[in-house]
């Protein structure tokens, strides 16, 4: 299947841009993440600028990926790169919008537009489940129906197609109309007109006078007898438009005459014309019926036989959307929505939660909706409502506001969501089924996660928002010259370091650091092109490391001419870089104070490398009682560096400052400085904001009543003085729990309190006490993260944060937790 071409001048000419061109490439695809480059050479790159994110700053990165066309908003460093052409326009996101609607005119089949507050994605894959078969269809992927996944998923119409179906979603006044423009619908689908989403709207008509904007030159448009308001402004704003409303009032045309239950579904009766159907779904809930029918009708009226329609309708099958069924702790069952709060999103939940979780006992935990255009004293008269009507038998609210309208005894109210997680109200759950649904405000994954049954026992949750948070905290800091390298060396300080290097890439660090060549060479395997400095390159691994593209730290002679050894039998002919290790007092690696003659003089003899940077390591940055050593290491790189460089007769990149030394030294940041731990939030630095980015967590596997007398664990190391509850915990020293934290040396958390470990730690598991701590087996145990936290843990073993972090062993299962993607 090949895509359309158009050449840079057509561009251009879509958008009404300025060409700078130097090369004559042709457009078939569209970027505008620079990590996702499938085609380069007939790629186009899209400098997108957004509130979070400046596609402006990937394009060197797109470029370094071979992509040679872009579109951008201002005049940047393309003009100085080779063989590279870009379009200048006002506006990338408008002139995205015009391409693609350029490209859409192309095409004469017909083109489904499917809009509404709820359903368009389940309307749109259904539409897609029935005809698939029969017709070739092109069709927005996933819920792309914004100003920006709306043209990406119109401009892969093609030729082959014989079907668009694409959904769009507006959050504000205005924006319908750009999508019209792009989709050119000739066939509508309104699904519906509700609360949800209606943030930006000042009434529900505007919504639906906003919404229906879509239909504005389409032929025809399907909505449900209901949403009067929707008709009355398709009517106003095209008289020309065929409106085909489905329903039980006296302008439909296609009469729904009953809709019976039938055994795991539902009977629909339909009568148009002098026509009857019965169409059978397999499912019972009104939203699911009400998508049906939107399908339903669409088919009818694109002149598929009904009797067709029906043998497919029964086999549909459900589009998992927003709602998440999980198992949980203590025999729940979780149905999850997290993503809005609202009367009618609420209801359609409350559906599913009851066809689908049988004959449990049900609970609802539920945000106040601000979504919704409704009184504080009717969302409380709709919980009293719900919790008879759906046999609820507890229900759980947070919001301020609300609290004080609910007075029922089975009504729990809460003022936030830490108030919740704090009570014993999600420990009481037992045996329920639970639905979860809150709005975003509330963060009610939280409440998921304390609810949810873990498929790993012992994980190692890394937050890649905390970790932006910290690498953007260090970026503060720095002098707008200064580059930064981050150490990902021992699998990123046991955090992973595929995962971090990736986020480091996406996040336009200047260097990577590592301490081992197949470390390095396992980053290059999973597609990382950033530099990488290999701080430790064993003999027998430099051919290797030439091969991966890697740049070694060259700490003594030996290094140096094994590696000039090296360079000869690859038969590398250009400059390979390299960085000079000075040791100024560490005493470790690097060439002493009375060798740069020597060094000077060697280099010289070698053309086969260039210093690309020096560098010193700091023996004690973060000990402030050893400050006047650490600025006497850095007196003396400063003077030998720059010897080098008159010796050596070109500048290089020098650097000294690590993690420590970046906030307490500023004024020696010099070209770059090397982040390492403060980047997993770990600093002595009292003055920075850092975010805890690892937590290592497991769960209560047992517990157990223990008597006077008897002992825990080997050697009987600890015996009880009176009646205890001991649990057993899966994770030992195998683990990275080190052993000497046994004995009741450190304690994990259970539900906010600490619990000391008791006997000695085993090697994949240990005990502790909980005697004064309500809990189960299944409930969640924090061994480091908030609390006890990486240095408290580091300092009950007598050892350093590093050693915690990089002692985490492979087993445990990394998990990366992200807010925003």
């Amino acid at each position: 299947m090949s895509h359309r071409e158009y050449t840079l001048e057509e561009i251009a000419r879509f958008c009404g841009g300025e060409l700078f061109a130097k090369n004559q490439n042709k457009v078939s695809a569209l970027c505008t993440d620079s990590r996702k480059v499938q085609v380069a050479a007939t790629s186009l790159f899209i400098a997108l600028r957004g509130q979070q994110r400046d596609g402006h700053k990937y394009l060197r990165q797109a470029y370094d990926k071979g992509l040679r066309s872009f579109l951008v908003q201002q005049d940047t460093l393309l003009g100085s790169l080779e063989d590279c052409s870009y379009i200048l326009v006002p506006d990338t996101t408008k002139a995205l919008q015009q391409i693609v609607a350029h490209h859409r005119s192309n095409f004469d089949y017909p083109v489904v537009a499917i809009t509404g507050s709820n359903g368009k994605t389940i309307v749109k894959e259904w539409l897609n489940q029935l005809l698939a078969s029969e017709i070739r269809i092109v069709r927005s992927p996933k819920s792309y129906n914004s100003q920006i996944g709306v043209p990406l998923s119109v401009w892969a119409m093609g030729d082959e197609h014989e079907l668009g179906l694409f959904e769009a979603g507006i959050s504000q006044v205005g924006e319908m109309e750009k999508l019209e423009k792009i989709i050119q619908p000739t066939l509508g689908i309104l699904t519906n007109i509700r609360q949800a989403h209606r943030e930006n709207f000042s009434s529900q008509l505007e919504l639906a006078q906003e919404k229906v904007k879509l239909f504005r030159h389409a032929k025809k448009v399907i909505c449900s007898s209901q949403y009067r308001e929707a008709i009355q402004e398709l009517r106003q704003l095209a008289p020309h438009l065929d409106i085909v409303i489905w329903g039980d009032t006296a302008d439909s045309k296609y009469s729904v005459s009953s809709a019976a239950l039938a055994d795991k579904g539902s009977n629909l009766t339909l009568q148009w014309k002098n026509q009857q159907s019965e169409f059978y779904l397999p499912f019972s809930d009104k939203a699911s019926i009400e998508n049906a029918l939107h399908c339903i009708v669409c088919l009818l009226e694109m002149n598929y036989d009904a009797a067709w329609i029906a043998r497919r309708t029964g086999k549909l099958l459900p589009i998992e959307m927003r709602l998440e069924i999980l198992r949980g702790k203590r025999g729940n069952a979780l149905i999850s929505d997290a993503y809005s709060a609202d009367p009618e999103s609420l209801i359609i939940a409350l559906d599913h939660l009851a066809n689908r979780m049988g004959d449990e006992e049900r609970v609802l935990i539920i945000s106040q909706m601000h979504q919704a255009a409704i009184s504080l004293q009717e969302q409380a008269k709709q919980l009293r409502a719900i919790k008879s009507q759906y046999r609820l038998k507890k229900i759980l609210v947070v919001g301020a506001e609300i609290s004080e309208h609910l007075d029922d005894p089975n009504i729990h109210t809460f003022q936030s969501t830490d108030d919740l997680l704090a009570s014993s109200e999600l420990t009481d759950i037992q045996s329920s089924s639970v639905l979860v649904k809150g709005a975003r405000v509330y963060a009610f994954e939280r409440v998921i996660h304390a609810l949810q049954e873990k498929t790993h026992d012992t994980i190692m949750e890394i937050d890649l928002d905390a970790m932006a948070h910290n690498l953007n905290t260090y970026r503060q800091l720095l002098k707008p010259h200064v580059r930064l390298m981050v150490m990902v060396k021992a699998q990123g300080y046991g955090t992973g370091s595929d995962e971090v290097a990736q986020f480091l890439e996406f996040n336009q660090v200047d260097y990577l650091g590592v301490a081992y060549t197949d470390e390095g060479i396992a980053l290059r395997n999973q597609g990382i092109g950033l530099p990488i400095m290999v701080m430790n390159p064993e003999r027998g691994s430099l051919e290797a490391l030439i091969d991966a593209h890697l740049e070694p730290e060259i700490y003594s002679f030996e290094t140096l001419e094994r590696f000039a050894l090296a360079l000869k039998t690859k038969q590398v002919n250009h400059a390979y870089p390299i960085h000079l290790k000075i040791d100024t007092g560490m005493h470790r690696l690097g060439f002493r104070f009375n060798e740069m003659d020597e060094l000077a003089k060697r280099i010289n003899a070698m053309p086969q490398v260039e210093v690309i940077s020096a560098f010193t390591h700091l023996a004690a940055s973060d000990e402030d009682v050893r400050d006047d050593f650490t600025r006497q290491q850095l007196d003396l790189f400063q003077e030998l560096s720059g010897k080098l460089k008159e010796a050596l007769g070109h500048d290089f990149l020098c650097h000294a400052l690590n993690t420590a030394g970046i906030s307490r030294f500023p004024e020696y940041q010099m070209d770059l400085v090397r982040l390492g731990i403060g980047l997993y939030g770990v600093s002595a630095d009292t003055r920075l904001s850092l975010r805890n980015v690892g937590t290592l967590k497991t769960i209560i596997s047992q517990i157990k009543e223990i008597a006077p007398g008897e002992s825990v664990g080997y050697s009987q190391a600890f015996v009880a003085d009176k009646t205890l509850k001991i649990a057993t915990i899966p994770v030992g020293y195998a683990d990275g729990l080190f052993r000497s934290l046994g004995n009741g040396k450190a304690s994990v958390e259970v539900f906010g309190k600490m619990a000391p470990i008791v006997g000695n730690i085993c090697m994949d598991m240990c005990m502790i006490d909980v005697t004064e701590i309500p809990c189960a087996a299944g409930d969640e145990v924090i061994v480091f993260g908030k609390n006890p936290t990486i240095q408290r843990l580091a300092q009950m073993a007598n050892t350093i944060p590093y050693e915690i972090l990089s002692s985490v062993s492979e087993r445990v299962k990394r998990i990366y937790l992200k807010e925003d993607s």
